[in-house]
């Protein structure tokens, strides 16, 4: 039932943020990119604040729109890239200790919640990457050439040639990983993002066109960046598991645009996995909520936060 008349209560809609992309070099600086995002916040939402996340994990209430300044006051930096760890933070609320790995279009971010903690080493992108907590290896966006040199196909070792012709989202759907409406980032030569054109891109990092050769060529090179990209999730979520002592039983949770490549990985590996939609569905009861919130979990998760 419904508040009396007498009992009314005010509905206050906040919005809460967290980001990335401000270290594209659009800007001169990380600082200069999270003022440029919140900036835009504003003016789209037309608010005049909101509540940021920040690296470590608090909500910060931020006046918008914000003031040009050259040193503003507000040490925005601390904003940047923090997108990593809403869910973990959502996570730790259970209590429970797993393994967090959200494999987007462009990163791989692996966590761990102990007991309801967050263990996590660093902080920023510099920090986490050399911890291993950050990736830089998507399921999207990230070109061929960084998962593979060179590969045997028809009786020889056919290098691949190291530009941005192909990317790892156009193997994906070759492979059947992802489905072509999933890959929502534009294809590299601006054509179609479907199996006929990705086939036509990964001809072309092999140095010829897809009519030169069998079809069977191509799929070979995509099931093999497919595996490339699997392996590497995997020796990242060994390496966080070894240095926190998580047994085998302690589960993974997937999410992300390759989530499905996170399962195969763990599942490899003889670790049960979840994917974070089945979290959000039991806590929410929407059962509706699960594939789409996989996909984008820091946004879903910091709506609960």
């Amino acid at each position: 039932a419904g508040p009396s008349a007498a009992r009314q209560t005010e509905l206050v809609v906040a919005h809460a943020v967290t980001m990335s992309g401000e270290l594209v070099d659009l800007f001169d600086s990380r600082t200069e990119g999270v003022v440029a995002i919140l900036k835009c916040l504003a003016e789209v939402m037309e608010i005049d604040s909101a509540w940021v996340f920040s690296q470590d994990g608090d909500l910060r209430l931020v006046d918008l729109p914000i003031a040009d300044a050259a040193a503003p006051a507000e040490p925005y930096k601390q904003y940047a890239s923090a997108n990593w760890r809403a869910a973990l933070e959502w996570l730790g609320q259970m209590g429970e200790t797993l393994q967090f790995a959200d494999l987007g279009s462009t990163t791989l971010d692996v966590g761990v919640v102990d007991k309801g903690e967050v263990r996590a080493f660093a902080g920023d992108d510099l920090g986490r990457l050399a911890q291993g907590e950050l990736v830089y290896a998507g399921a999207i966006r990230t070109p061929v050439f960084y998962f593979l040199r060179e590969l045997e196909i028809g009786g020889l070792v056919r290098p691949l040639i190291p530009e941005y012709f192909a990317d790892i989202g156009d193997a994906l759907i070759v492979t059947g990983d992802l489905l072509p409406e999933q890959v929502t980032q534009p294809a590299l030569d601006g054509r179609a993002r479907d199996r006929e054109a990705a086939l036509v891109r990964l001809a072309r990092v092999m140095g010829c066109d897809r009519a030169d050769h069998p079809d069977a060529w191509f799929e070979t090179l995509a099931t093999a960046l497919r595996d490339a990209l699997r392996a590497q999730v995997a020796r990242s979520l060994s390496r966080q598991r070894l240095r926190c002592g998580l047994e085998a039983h302690v589960p993974v949770v997937a999410a992300g645009a390759g989530s499905g490549i996170v399962r195969d990985a763990a599942e490899a590996r003889g670790w049960p996995v979840s994917a974070l939609g089945d979290y959000l569905e039991r806590a929410c009861a929407t059962p509706a909520l699960g594939v789409s919130a996989t996909e984008c979990a820091p946004a879903a998760t910091l709506a609960l936060l």
